[in-house]
Parts: C-alpha cells; sequence; structure tokens
C-alpha cells in the first residue's frame, strides 16, 4: 500500500471493528497503537496495553495523546510498516503536519446518531457513566470531523461491520491507492 489510512470517529461507532475486518479481507497490516491504560475486557484488540513504566520506556511517540488520564501513541517508524491506524482527531492532525515519510495520509471518519453510539458502548460492557460522559466529550471533539478527514461514512446506513469495511475498502481505499492522498 502506497498510502496510510486512518480511521476515526466517536466512542462505539466501529473504528476498531473495520479496521479489524479491513485487515482480516484484504489483507491490509493494521498499526496497533501503544497505552498505558488498562484493557477494558480480556482479549480486547486494537492497541499494546503497556503499564505505566513500559510505556515510558518506548521512547519518542508519534501522535501521542492523553484521554481519560491515559496515554496512547505510535512510533514514527511503526506509520511505515502498517496500511490501518485508528486514531483520534488530535493524531491525524499531529500526522498531517509531522509526517515526512512516503505514504500518503488518507484520513476516514466514521458517525453515526448518538442512540446508535450509546447501544453500542452498552453492548460492549460500558457502564451508564462512562457511555454518558464519552457522548458528551465526542460530541465537542467530532462536532467538525468532516474538515479533518478525506471522506466520512454514516456508520448506521450500512448494514453491519462486513458492508462497512467493504464500503471502505472498494469506496475509498481502492479509489485513494489509484489516485493521490493529502
Amino acid at each position: 500500500m502506497k498510502n496510510l489510512y486512518l480511521i476515526t470517529g466517536p466512542s462505539g461507532v466501529g473504528k476498531t471493528s473495520v479496521a479489524n475486518k479491513l485487515c482480516e479481507t484484504h489483507n491490509l497490516k493494521q498499526l496497533f497503537s501503544y497505552t498505558d491504560r488498562p484493557p477494558r475486557h480480556e482479549g480486547e484488540t486494537g492497541h499494546v496495553f503497556l503499564s505505566r513504566d513500559e510505556f515510558n520506556d518506548l521512547g519518542p511517540i508519534f501522535a501521542g495523546t492523553v484521554f481519560d488520564g491515559h496515554r496512547y501513541g505510535t512510533t514514527a517508524n511503526q506509520l511505515e510498516e502498517h496500511d490501518v491506524y485508528v486514531v483520534d482527531l488530535a493524531g491525524i492532525q499531529y500526522i498531517k503536519e509531522h509526517y515526512t515519510g512516503p505514504k500518503g495520509i488518507v484520513a476516514i471518519g466514521l458517525s453515526a446518531p448518538a442512540e446508535v453510539l450509546s447501544q453500542r458502548m452498552k453492548n460492549r460492557g460500558d457502564s451508564e457513566d462512562a457511555v454518558a460522559q464519552r457522548l458528551a466529550h465526542d460530541e465537542r471533539v467530532f462536532v467538525n470531523l468532516n474538515s479533518h478527514v478525506n471522506s466520512t461514512i454514516n456508520c448506521s446506513t450500512l448494514a453491519d461491520v462486513n458492508s462497512l469495511a467493504e464500503f471502505v475498502y472498494h469506496g475509498i481505499i481502492r479509489k485513494y491507492e489509484l489516485g493521490a492522498a493529502w
């Protein structure tokens, strides 16, 4: 792949599920950011979970952020070795401003109505308080999602994660592999 595809959107929208399905069905390689937050549940994917000391030992962090007191980030070398990265808007902005490697950067925004997001977070085991906090936070953060991404997809219009991943792959990724990115 000649591009790095950054997937973003509010909590519960399905970013990790879409990234996992893209990698599973289209042989893409996903970048898992490092975090010092504990997993939500045993076997949780989407991040490399480290202790605070292990995170400190990583060295320089590229596209790092802090959410709810926990650090997230990657190293610059990881960007070259991967195709898909689930990242927040601050990470997208940082990568667009600081990445100097050979890959094009394509940001894909996923969105869904608050009631859909709420139900998905509850289904994965988030508490009522955690859901309310995430919805309030994400409503502020993602108000201008379209101005930060190349394409935005309303996930509530597609039947399931398979359909969504295929739409992302054929409607966005293939398009950018044939053309230019930012």
